[in-house]
């Protein structure tokens, strides 16, 4: 066995020889890998052999290890510590992985992505203040989309039911389709919040000079450092997507929702799985939203065929008493399209990140991965 300790052994590539053919080296590494139970770890694969040994690099230290599926050497992965102690083992969890780098960009932009309706608009006013022309289109977008106002009227809800408007946000979070009118693959969302901040602010508009703290000076440098911050959290939301869940794991995707006149903005979280003893499908939704007028406001759905249940949890009782008091409206609109609800209202919500947060370990985390274990 590999003791986890100061130093760990770090065995020099496959043949157990140093680069002149003497004895493999030994070196000394950093401070001991956390190899408690639930940590996440990212590694790299430096070698791996036909019997499933392979040399794991994590945190800069060389750890021996038996995998029970192949990976390739070089390859990067997420892992997640299953079993700590003398004999630990770790699971592939390039999705739990992603859910973490999300959460790391989230804590630092989630309230930007939430404003990007109000930065956009900001941008949109501010740069003829400015004395700067509205940027060209990005290479590859349609025309027009380089005005900030264009590219949110295409995102946001109204207050009637928009299918095609999530369908189409649906498309430009993950771009490189082509579209009539384009001029070559659609970039995604996140990089066309980033080529219209690299357009808006490169090079600076000639009536910006260094170091003005004038009206439009300051606005404009709070639209393009907000919306490159949104422009980072819509990336790594993008890349959590995209992973597959680890075998026995039900999917989700985490998703952003925007509300026109500026309602309010947020997220929702789907997951699928099966549920009964026929096994029959269900689906859960779980929104975390920011409403202008209702305040912090979180909304768990649980879906299986005609049955709907949801309980909405806010943070202000005025607003919970007012919505309670429309949940009747709520019932009849939902029995119209063929579902029987049981809907409730309660004062109680956590505030949006830590909600969040919750929500995607509990997602992420609750299914049996494939096991590696640590050996000499």
């Amino acid at each position: 066995m590999i003791k986890i300790g100061g130093q760990i052994p770090t065995p020099r590539p496959a043949g157990g020889r140093g680069d002149g053919g003497g004895p493999a080296a030994v070196k000394p590494a950093g401070p001991p890998v956390s190899l408690e139970q639930g940590a996440l770890l990212r590694g790299r694969v430096v070698s791996s052999g036909a019997d499933g040994r392979l040399v794991l690099d994590l945190a800069g230290q060389r750890i021996e290890a038996r995998s029970m599926v192949p990976l390739s050497p070089g390859r990067e992965f997420w892992f997640e510590v299953r079993q700590g102690g003398q004999e630990p083992r770790l699971a592939l969890a390039d999705k739990q992985g992603a859910a973490h780098r999300f959460l790391q960009q989230a804590s630092g932009g989630l309230q930007e992505l939430n404003r990007l309706g109000a930065l956009l608009s900001l941008l949109g006013r501010v740069l003829p203040a400015a004395g700067s022309a509205t940027p060209s289109p990005p290479v590859g977008t349609v025309a027009g989309e380089g005005d900030p106002a264009a590219l949110l009227s295409r995102l946001v809800l109204g207050p009637e039911p928009e299918p095609e408007k999530i369908v189409r946000l649906l498309t430009m979070l993950r771009g490189g389709e082509s579209a009539l009118g384009t001029r070559g693959p659609l970039p995604n969302l996140a990089g066309r919040l980033q080529a219209l901040v690299a357009a808006a602010g490169s090079p600076p508009p000639p009536a910006l000079p260094e170091g003005d703290d004038s009206a439009p000076a300051a606005s404009l440098r709070e639209a393009l450092t907000g919306l490159a911050r949104a422009g980072g959290v819509l990336e790594a939301l993008v890349t959590m997507n995209e992973q597959p869940p680890p075998p026995g794991q039900a999917p989700f995707w985490l998703l952003p929702c925007f509300f026109a006149l500026d309602a309010g903005a947020g997220s929702w979280l789907l997951s699928r799985g099966e549920a009964g003893e026929e096994g029959e499908e269900s689906s859960s939704l779980v929104f975390f939203l920011e409403m202008s007028r209702l305040g912090e406001l979180q909304l768990q759905v649980r879906v299986r065929r005609e049955r709907l249940e949801g309980d909405f949890f806010l943070a202000d009782p005025e607003a919970a008493r007012f919505l309670r008091g429309r949940l009747g409206e709520l019932r009849e609109r939902l029995a119209a399209l063929g579902y029987q609800s049981v809907l409730r209202c309660r004062v109680g919500a956590k505030p949006l990140l830590p909600a969040l947060k919750a929500a995607l370990e509990k997602a992420a985390g609750s299914a049996s991965l494939r096991l590696i274990d640590i050996k000499a």
